[in-house]
């Protein structure tokens, strides 16, 4: 059984940005927050990993709405941004895993090299997960095609975008939509995350950890 209703979806499709954050204040980031919580015990247990659960606050929106929300799982109990971090994020059609590195990371120039040096890494790595999609543009419709991360020229393309562009991030990670999207609950997202940790770990520490 899944943590999200078709309901709880259709929040991200209210008109108007102070209706639509209103709905997820009070409806999508209690539950978010509750599943990050729960997410934060169990890869505890599973990967010995300390994170932190955040419920996305959207303070940059000022007049559009959001097109999706999120509850952030990361390596310190403030200023997530500031680091690499997973995120269970949803949209109007699809619940989604990330792991993501944003321009507010001062670091973020550093391991956009460290994505360059290592993409033959990545891409044997990414040969044993399936279909890893890119979020760092998208229309929010669905789910982003699945991009080619069994090759090194797509990690190393990714890294120099971000060393190029101030703005660009990275934005990696699996996701299900439409009635599959309301069958994903706890099990499901502790593995996806527990998956996508190589990755994470390369881009937080510079290391592989299994």
């Amino acid at each position: 059984m899944g943590f999200l209703s078709r309901d709880d979806l259709a929040i991200l499709t209210i008109p108007g940005r102070d209706p639509r954050l209103e709905a997820i204040k009070e409806r999508l980031a209690p539950r978010l927050i509750e599943m990050g919580r729960a997410l934060v015990d169990e890869l505890a247990v599973r990967t010995g990993e300390e994170l932190h659960a955040h419920a996305a606050v959207h303070v940059r929106r000022k007049k559009k709405p959001p097109e999706e929300t999120w509850v952030a799982l990361g390596p310190t109990t403030r200023s997530y941004k500031k680091e690499p971090f997973f995120a269970v994020a949803i949209s109007r059609n699809a619940v989604h895993v990330r792991v993501t590195v944003t321009d507010d990371c001062p670091r973020k120039a550093e391991i956009g090299q460290v994505v360059v040096d290592r993409s033959e890494e990545l891409a044997r790595h990414a040969q044993q997960l399936g279909a890893l999609r890119n979020f760092e543009v998208w229309d929010f419709e669905g789910l982003p095609e699945p991009a080619p991360a069994a090759e090194a020229l797509f990690w190393s393309t990714l890294g120099n975008r971000v060393l190029a562009k101030k703005t660009s991030r990275l934005d990696i990670g699996v996701g299900w939509k439409g009635a599959e999207a309301l069958r994903v609950g706890k099990a499901r997202l502790a593995e996806a995350i527990t998956r996508l940790m190589p990755f994470y770990h390369l881009m937080a520490f510079d290391r592989w950890r299994f």
